[in-house]
């Protein structure tokens, strides 16, 4: 069972990301948002029921849940970029052009380019 993701794991930690059209509040992600259309939203349910690991689940659950733990695990990392800058609270005063600075900062810094800020469509 080594090396398994645990479903409940995943979806415990990307469920507000998921059906987001706006996954997160610092950086802007954008691309194919919402992971899960509403009219997915009972096959998503329906086929995550019961299950234990990620790769039991469809391909395209599979893919909408990756890439929601990446928006989770990118905003995580620019948030205690942050903080360990002192920007919390100033972040939320910039206008968009500092607030880009600092984003493209971030992602630099953590060998990341903007097109990891994009979300891919399954044709994508």
């Amino acid at each position: 069972m080594e090396g398994k993701i645990i479903l409940f794991e995943v979806l415990n930690n990307t469920m507000t990301i998921i059906k987001a059209k706006k996954p997160s509040r610092y950086l802007p992600f954008r691309g194919a948002l919402p992971l899960v259309q509403p009219w997915q939203e009972d096959l998503f349910r329906e086929g995550t029921n019961g299950k234990m690991y990620l790769e039991e689940c469809e391909p395209w659950i599979q893919s909408a849940l990756i890439k929601a733990q990446r928006i989770k695990d990118i905003e995580n990392s620019f948030r205690e970029y942050l903080s360990n800058n002192n920007l919390e609270r100033e972040y939320w005063k910039m206008d968009g052009k500092e607030k880009a600075k600092e984003i493209t900062r971030f992602l630099g810094a953590n060998s990341l380019t903007v097109e990891s800020l994009v979300i891919k469509g399954k044709n994508e």
